[in-house]
């Protein structure tokens, strides 16, 4: 069993150790952020993986009888690289043009600045400025929206980063996710000869229990997020063409992975780019989009795929906020799956406690 007990005069050195480990992460960031990366996507892909190694086996032992060999029966090292490398070389491929896409489509609204500036930025300033019903105050809020929007220039650029943030990160990480998926069953055998039975049963229940929750909550964002990018696209065709309207819901279907930043980024490129389209009577875009995200994420996530972010939409903020302080682009992404696993490690090793509970506000 583990000790759940935490005394009162070991509070300040579980601070300090804490305070410590946070320092550890952050400077040992090149090391951990693609390994834990890595290990997400090796969680993500070894169903795939696995089912991959069983075709091919299959296929195998199909050709061997038509040969009039013996049939395969277990599943030999050459299947399983080749099922890791294929599995991810088509993952490579979808993720290399997720990328370009979405990183052409911000170049392109970037260039569209003076467009989207003279069609939506400055009648909007202008109403401001001359409402009474913001009184003196509306001088300064178009100042500051003034502002807000060069700033959001500046920052456009750069926003598809986390995607893939460097060529050398981004082949370490697809090295590592490798050695993973090739190596993790040998892991949990050599995990069973060395601990001793009842601890390695406790131990596999703890790693189980974080797989299958952290596992559902990806394959449940991936299946919400193409539902939101259907709706999306579908939505826009009202004011864009056909083209546009496809692309800007392949948008928000990648985007929409990412909790609160992901969403948030694809409705803001979606909205600025259909106003500076078809101008301030495509305001409808705005309050649709903003339906469409909610219902997705409040009704269909909840009510029909039965599932629920175990985590409080405060910390799924604190926690978006750290992560993204301590590891950049990649914590941002990783942030809620983290967040996941740890609370369930949490729940595992010292039941349910104020610390589990504060993590559902």
């Amino acid at each position: 069993m583990f000790d759940k007990s935490i005394h009162a005069k070991d509070l300040p050195f579980t601070i300090l150790a804490v305070l410590a480990v946070i320092a550890v992460m952050k400077l040992a960031s090149p090391v951990l952020v693609p390994l834990t990366v890595a290990f997400f996507i090796m969680l993500i892909l070894m169903p795939i993986v696995d089912k991959t190694a069983d075709a091919s086996n299959r296929l195998i032992s199909i050709v061997r009888l038509q040969m009039g060999k013996e049939e395969v029966s277990e599943k030999s090292t050459l299947v399983a690289l080749f099922s890791v490398l294929f599995v991810l070389v088509v993952f490579v491929l979808i993720l290399m043009g997720a990328y370009f896409i979405v990183r052409g489509q911000i170049h392109i609204i970037t260039t569209q600045s003076e467009n989207i500036s003279e069609r939506i930025i400055a009648p909007l300033q202008e109403w401001l400025a001359s409402s009474d019903l913001l009184g003196a105050s509306g001088d300064r809020m178009a100042e500051n929206l003034n502002t807000a929007l060069n700033s959001l220039w500046e920052l456009l650029p750069g926003a598809a980063g986390p995607i893939i943030s460097g060529f050398l990160t981004f082949f370490l990480i697809l090295f590592l996710a490798t050695f993973l998926l090739l190596g993790s069953s040998r892991f949990t055998q050599n995990m069973e000869k060395t601990l001793p039975k009842k601890r390695f049963l406790q131990l596999m229940k703890i790693v189980r229990s974080v797989l299958l929750n952290t596992r559902r909550f990806i394959v449940t964002r991936l299946i919400t997020s193409i539902i939101t990018g259907v709706s999306v696209g579908s939505f826009l065709l009202i004011w864009l063409t056909p083209s546009q309207a496809m692309l800007w819901g392949f948008i928000s279907f990648v985007l929409n992975m990412v909790p609160i930043y992901g969403s948030i980024l694809a409705g803001s490129m979606a909205v600025l780019w259909t106003l500076s389209v078809s101008g301030l009577a495509a305001w409808p875009v705005t309050p649709g989009i903003l339906a469409i995200n909610l219902l997705v994420s409040n009704g269909l996530e909840p009510k029909l795929l039965d599932f629920r972010i175990p985590i409080g939409p405060v910390n799924i903020l604190m926690g978006v906020i750290f992560w993204g302080w301590l590891w950049g682009g990649w914590g941002v992404l990783m942030a809620v799956p983290i967040m996941i696993g740890i609370k369930v490690m949490l729940i595992e090793i010292r039941g349910r406690d104020i610390i589990t509970v504060l993590m559902e506000t």
